[in-house]
């Protein structure tokens, strides 16, 4: 393979191989960046040739990238974003921004934050595209990150966060009991607590939840009977039995609105949801645009003690 001077790419090129990346898609990416499908198909054509791999492998409808395009694709959005702030002068200008903002959380936990982002984001510039990503596992902040498929992540602190991430806590919650009043009397007692059947967010990976984590503290052990992938699933398992979930007050307003709830007869912490961003990212004036965005839209949303 002959070896890559600088000189031999272009910051063109690197766009489209990243919204090739980021789409799985020729046409998408072109569609993306408002050029046509043949000026893709060329760009990518001398990447591979400056790269030696094929980058992208076709299957079925859809493109797949290499091994070596995904170990490339975080590197190449540095680049992409270092090029950026060089040519920033002044403002940030979201009018003149093509790329997606793309923020990632656990979109069903917390509907009414994403719900009232998207709206702030419509009203502040309304040509710009809001893409919203699945996280899953609080495990998987820094692999969202180091793949380059998010600008933002809204998740719950469990533990402390990675080093390579910055972080503001923009929302405080408190945990209690949800339950069918048709069905079941609310928790008063520790006893009661153990003595109930549970449900519980399984998102198939490992980790300790902040409620796990307290009852392990307080050697206090609860019968889990049933696992959910999703908080809308949890939900609907819930109504019509004697189901109990232990779950930030928010819930209440939402899809837990037709359950009751009530005090949890354990001290649990504050669930506190954060909005992180890697530190490589830090001094951007597009993702400082975005963040306060985020953090203008949020402060309503902070509960009350009502």
């Amino acid at each position: 393979m002959t070896s890559i001077g600088h000189s031999d790419l272009t910051g063109r090129q690197l766009e489209v191989f990243l919204a090739v990346h980021d789409t799985g898609s020729l046409s998408k990416a072109a569609q993306q960046l408002h050029i046509n499908q043949s000026t893709v198909s060329h760009h990518l054509e001398k990447l591979r040739d400056s790269f030696g791999d094929p980058l992208f492998v076709r299957t079925g409808r859809q493109i797949k990238a290499t091994d070596k395009a995904r170990r490339l694709a975080p590197q190449v959005r540095d680049i992409l974003i270092a090029l950026e702030a060089l040519c920033e002068e002044g403002n940030y200008e979201p009018s003149k921004d093509l790329a997606p903002v793309t923020i990632a959380g656990n979109i069903d936990g917390f509907y009414e934050v994403f719900s009232t982002v998207r709206a702030e984001f419509r009203s502040a510039a309304p040509n710009l595209t809001i893409r919203f990503r699945e996280l899953g596992s609080y495990m998987n902040i820094e692999g969202t990150f180091d793949d380059g498929l998010s600008d933002i992540i809204l998740c719950v602190r469990v533990q402390q966060h990675p080093k390579s991430v910055a972080w503001e806590t923009i929302l405080s919650d408190d945990i209690v009991c949800f339950y069918d009043p048709d069905f079941r009397s609310p928790i008063t007692t520790i006893e009661d607590y153990v003595d109930a059947e549970h449900a519980v967010i399984d998102f198939g990976t490992s980790g300790t939840s902040i409620v796990q984590g307290t009852l392990n503290k307080y050697d206090v052990e609860r019968k889990i009977t049933t696992y959910a992938p999703s908080f809308a699933i949890l939900a609907d398992l819930v109504r019509g039995t004697n189901l109990v979930m232990t779950m930030r007050k928010g819930y209440q307003h939402t899809i837990f609105s037709k359950l009751a709830w009530c005090e949890a007869p354990i001290t649990f912490p504050k669930v506190n949801l954060d909005m992180v961003w890697h530190k490589r990212q830090g001094s951007s004036k597009r993702n400082q645009w975005i963040r306060q965005r985020i953090t203008d839209s949020l402060t309503k949303l902070q509960p009350n003690d009502a």
